[in-house]
């Protein structure tokens, strides 16, 4: 492949327009962060300021004993958030790293070794067995064509693909080759191609914090509120009655 009467592929100068059309073949990328980035972020949950807060009050109070605990509470609540960001981290590194492999394209009559990320829409790709197809393409050919797109579907067993119309006639980015071969149009780049979907979908609930988070977060504070409140009343209670401060803020709950 390419054999006598497949297209010829595009020429330099319709490559470097589509680049500057399209962009390069690659998932939208953001600074990573850090470690400390990471902590930071996991240190700003209501639940962990709320802990911390209460046991720093228990260290003013005089209660040690019962402040250390919530230290450590704090300790392995911050530990799993930045276990769990830090994985979404690798996750969303990896997923940008498979969108873009080595590609063999047509160009001007001639097959060509290329970076992922120079993989324009119109470009001829040949596939083989064992390659990792860099962006989303129509079958032109296919010969005995097996391919594991458990990456993206979810789907545990290789799928056949022939040329033809809908699912089985195209080829998704991130899909691996089992068996056979083919040519087959690009026809979808970066993020427009399914996983590209996948890692925009990554990035905005890495960015965001999910329901349930939204949702703790939302009865902390207001059971932090309450809980305060009511502090401040038990505390200014004693004080009035007894006429001595100092015990009253002692003895709140809280």
């Amino acid at each position: 492949m390419p054999e006598p009467g497949n297209e010829l592929g595009l020429s330099e100068s319709e490559v470097r327009a589509r680049l500057i059309k399209f962009g390069p073949n690659e998932l939208p990328s953001s600074q990573p962060k850090s470690r400390i980035e990471i902590l930071m972020r996991v240190a700003k949950e209501p639940m962990v300021v709320l802990l911390l807060v209460c046991g720093l009050l228990y260290l003013i109070l005089g209660k040690p004993e019962e402040g250390i605990p919530l230290f450590a509470s704090i300790l392995f609540v911050v530990g799993i958030g930045f276990f769990q960001q830090a994985k979404s981290e690798r996750a969303l590194e990896a997923l940008r790293d498979l969108a873009s492999p080595r590609a063999l394209v047509v160009r001007s009559g001639h097959e060509k070794r290329i970076a992922g990320s120079e993989v324009v829409p119109d470009d001829i790709l040949i596939v083989r067995e064992g390659d990792r197809v860099a962006a989303d393409c129509t079958l032109l050919e296919a010969q005995h064509l097996r391919v594991d797109e458990s990456l993206l579907t979810g789907e545990s067993l290789p799928v056949e693909k022939r040329v033809g119309v809908g699912e089985q006639g195209t080829l998704l980015s991130g899909s691996m080759i089992v068996t056979g071969r083919a040519l087959a149009k690009v026809t979808k780049t970066g993020s427009l191609t399914q996983m590209g979907r996948i890692g925009e979908t990554l990035k905005i609930k890495q960015d965001e914090p999910s329901q349930l988070e939204a949702e703790v977060g939302s009865i902390v504070k207001r059971f932090g509120a309450l809980g305060l409140c009511i502090s401040l009343l038990i505390a200014v209670s004693y004080g009035l009655i007894y006429r001595h401060w100092a015990p009253g803020f002692g003895a709140t709950p809280f």
